[in-house]
């Protein structure tokens, strides 16, 4: 029996293991990739593999692997992870992204072009990933869980999605009233934060920027992946 460092890895190996995918990566080079980036970060050529079909994209790696020397190649996990989430990617236009992910407004004509690129290519990666891991998507997905949390912050995630599971019908009650009453900019994130005020008190929720250092953002990812892990959202 293979043995992995961590129980990410064991996840990622048994995933690949069960449904007969391979990785493959080719170092491209050190460059700004993100259109946020200040600094340059390791891009790669990425190629998951599943039988005769094969789909490569690039990736662009976290500063924290960027600035390991020797070269360190990003886990498998971590690209499973992130195809996971690249999967669920779904904006009809511009205005679409810009709500569900907090784009800045466009200032110009240039500026929603290089938007609008960003959606068109966004969208065909999604369709791509979906379409190879179509019978298996649902537990693809289920390396998005803790993609976006922070590392501080994942011990919560079981004690919240335990706290979640305990109201699980009437919180996927409260979620269909939530979207006939609309008036959210994105329901993941009310949703979200609305269930986290009704299974904690708000002393609680407080500690954590205390004990984690964290912020609004981290809370929030958090909140989604615990509500998402106990199938109410």
């Amino acid at each position: 029996m293979q043995r992995y460092k961590t129980e990410y890895d064991a996840q990622a190996g048994e995933f690949m293991r069960k449904w007969g995918v391979k990785i493959r990566r080719h170092f491209v080079g050190k460059m700004r990739y993100f259109p946020y980036d200040r600094e340059p970060r390791n891009v790669w050529e990425i190629t998951l593999e599943r039988g005769d079909h094969g789909y490569s994209f690039a990736f662009g790696d976290s500063f924290a692997n960027t600035q390991k020397s020797p070269r360190h190649e990003p886990s498998d996990y971590n690209i499973l992870a992130c195809a996971s989430v690249d999967s669920r990617f779904d904006c009809a236009d511009v205005r679409d992204m810009i709500d569900k992910y907090g784009c800045g407004e466009p200032g110009d004509q240039r500026e929603f072009d290089i938007l609008n690129r960003i959606l068109l290519t966004s969208n065909e990666h999604s369709r791509k990933l979906r379409e190879m891991f179509a019978d298996c998507l649902d537990e693809l997905r289920r390396f998005g869980d803790m993609a976006d949390v922070n590392p501080k912050l994942r011990p919560e995630l079981e004690p919240l999605t335990e706290k979640i599971q305990r109201h699980e019908l009437r919180l996927q009650q409260y979620g269909e009233q939530l979207r006939e009453k609309g008036g959210y900019k994105d329901y993941e994130t009310q949703f979200a934060w609305d269930v986290l005020h009704k299974v904690m008190m708000t002393f609680e929720i407080h500690r954590w920027y205390d004990e984690y250092g964290c912020n609004d953002q981290d809370i929030t990812a958090l909140a989604i992946a615990a509500c998402k892990k106990a199938g109410v959202l």
